[in-house]
C-alpha cells in the first residue's frame, strides 16, 4: 500500500505540478555534489537489489516437507512406542521429533526475519533515491 500511494504521489506531482520536470544526463553533470548525492544513493539502491536478487536464501519447501512428513510418520506410527519401550525410556522418539521440528520452524523464522529486514532496507534505498532525484531536480 506504502509503494502504490508512493507511486501515486509521484504520478501526480510529476503531471499535474511540475509537468516541465526533466533531468537529463548532462543537467546531472553539471550540478556537482547534487549529482553525487544522487548517484551514491542509486548505487546502494542497486548494490541491495543486485545482493538481494542473487545472494539471500530462499526457504527450501520440499526438504522442508520432507521432515515434517518423516515428523509425522514418528507421531503416528506404532515404531515410536516400541522404540521407548526397548530403550527403557532413554530414546524418546517423540521428544526428538519436537526437537527438530523446534529447530526447523526457527530456522525458518530467522530466515523470513532476516528476508523481511532486506525488503525494510530495499523500499527504503529506493524511497531515498526518488527523493534524490527530485532534490536533484529541484536543485538544477
Amino acid at each position: 500500500m506504502l509503494a502504490l500511494g508512493l507511486y501515486l504521489l509521484n504520478t501526480l506531482a510529476y503531471r499535474l505540478l511540475w509537468p516541465h520536470a526533466s533531468l537529463t544526463a548532462g543537467m546531472l553533470r553539471d550540478l556537482g555534489i547534487g549529482a553525487f548525492i544522487f548517484l551514491l544513493v542509486g548505487s546502494a539502491m542497486l548494490g541491495v537489489d543486485l545482493y538481494a536478487t542473487f545472494i539471500v536464501g530462499e526457504i527450501d519447501r520440499v526438504q522442508m516437507e520432507q521432515y515434517f512428513d518423516e515428523a509425522e510418520y514418528w507421531l503416528r506410527s506404532w515404531v515410536a512406542p516400541v522404540v521407548q519401550v526397548f530403550t527403557l525410556g532413554y530414546v524418546n522418539p517423540r521428544r526428538m521429533v519436537a526437537v527438530e521440528v523446534r529447530k526447523a520452524l526457527l530456522e525458518a523464522s530467522r530466515l523470513l526475519n532476516t528476508t523481511l529486514w532486506w525488503v525494510i532496507v530495499q523500499v527504503s534505498l529506493r524511497m531515498a533515491f526518488g527523493l534524490a532525484l527530485w532534490l536533484t531536480w529541484a536543485w538544477s
